[in-house]
């Protein structure tokens, strides 16, 4: 993907590829889904959007993975700090801020870019006037009944599977405390 970036050439090319890999990783996915403490209480939702995927169902996998993304974000939340607000700012940073500072710089999972992507791109605001706002799927647009029919698409539904795996990946704050140094 990266060296499609850097050539200019269009990332929507990998898709069939990324769709493939996705679909061999669901059945490990699901069992690490489970697993999650923030995940296990949305584990039968995104397992149902799984099987979806697997069906080439890619409206019903889109529409239960991305209302559920954010129930997942305030699981974080709410383990995190309960008296937050569950704001859209407050939920994009409950995973980014899952352990210490000097953990999240060198972290994999790239915890500040994730935040941002989920600023920006997941919780994107969006114009109910405007018709291209509505071509885009985010969790304005869903939520809110507007998303054009077109953007129920396998890219969609991947994205969503994607954002997902990300967020099983954050272990608990105090168990981050136990594996950094020093903590």
């Amino acid at each position: 993907m990266l060296s499609y970036a850097r050539e200019g050439t269009e990332i929507d090319e990998l898709l069939e590829d990324i769709r493939r890999e996705v679909c061999l990783r669901l059945p490990q996915w699901k069992s690490k889904w489970e697993a999650s403490p923030y995940l296990k209480d949305h584990h039968k939702i995104v397992s149902n959007a799984a099987d979806k995927y697997l069906a080439n169902d890619h409206v019903a996998a889109a529409a239960l993975v991305f209302p559920r993304i954010e129930g997942i974000l305030r699981s974080y939340l709410a383990h995190k700090d309960q008296s937050t607000s569950a704001t859209q700012e407050n939920l994009a940073n409950a995973v980014a801020y899952v352990g210490n500072a000097q953990s999240r710089q060198y972290s994999l999972l790239m915890p500040d870019k994730f935040r941002r992507y989920l600023r920006e791109v997941f919780f994107a605001p969006f114009n109910p006037d405007s018709p291209d706002s509505m071509a885009v799927m985010n969790r304005n647009t869903l939520s809110h009944g507007v998303v054009a029919p077109e953007a129920f698409s396998i890219k969609a539904s991947t994205i969503g599977l994607l954002i997902v795996d990300q967020l099983s990946y954050y272990p608990p704050e105090n168990l981050m405390a136990v594996q950094t140094p020093g903590g």
